[in-house]
């Protein structure tokens, strides 16, 4: 989550309502790729302002108080309706969403599966209090990044919070740290062969 500042200033007035977030210094960057997707083409200048963003993700304790305070219930929670997908089994049409589910490791050797889509279960009843589906909770994990939300579920959350999802020219400055190189690490995406992110 973000919040916009009023004015440029080199000393930035702090308040309570900037704990826990860092001020990012604006600037022109490039952005997109040629290498990849079509959408992120062409490369391009992208200029951001000064923001301040969250130094960690929204967590579990934070978006329970949201929920408390509104009584929001997040996409996960809400079976679809099949107007909105014509054709559905309408024995499919329960709440719930895809629990994370890699295949086991056989040692220290490769994975079972080499489909990593295979890896994903949609799992009824799985949401933002039951990240593994029925039976499971949040015992243990108030300081966890909240999972199973959509996009409107974080923008409700950020209006109640007084703040906003970042841009993606904002999102990739941030995350960028001033690096001017294809990956954080440098132009080869393994170098060495070496993977330098769970990708």
């Amino acid at each position: 989550m973000i919040a916009k500042l009023q004015s440029r200033s080199s000393k930035p007035a702090r308040s309570r309502r900037f704990d826990g977030m860092r001020l990012i210094r604006g600037g022109t960057f490039l952005i997109g790729s040629e290498a990849y997707y079509a959408d992120e083409r062409p490369v391009r200048p992208a200029t951001v302002g000064d923001f301040w963003s969250d130094e960690t993700p929204v967590t579990n304790a934070q978006f329970a108080r949201f929920v408390e305070s509104t009584g929001h219930v997040t996409f996960a929670e809400l079976p679809p309706d099949p107007r909105d997908y014509p054709g559905l089994d309408l024995d499919l049409a329960v709440a719930g969403s895809a629990v994370f589910t890699p295949p086991a490791r056989q040692g220290f050797g490769p994975l079972t599966s080499a489909t990593p889509v295979s890896w994903w279960d949609f799992t009824p009843g799985a949401c933002w209090r039951a990240p593994s589906g029925p039976g499971s909770d949040l015992s243990g994990l108030d300081d966890h990044p909240v999972v199973h939300v959509v996009a409107a579920d974080a923008e409700a959350y950020g209006r109640w919070a007084g703040k906003a999802l970042p841009s993606e020219a904002e999102w990739e400055y941030a995350a960028r740290a001033g690096a001017v190189t294809e990956f954080p690490w440098g132009e080869t995406l393994e170098p060495d062969g070496v993977r330098m992110a769970k990708t």
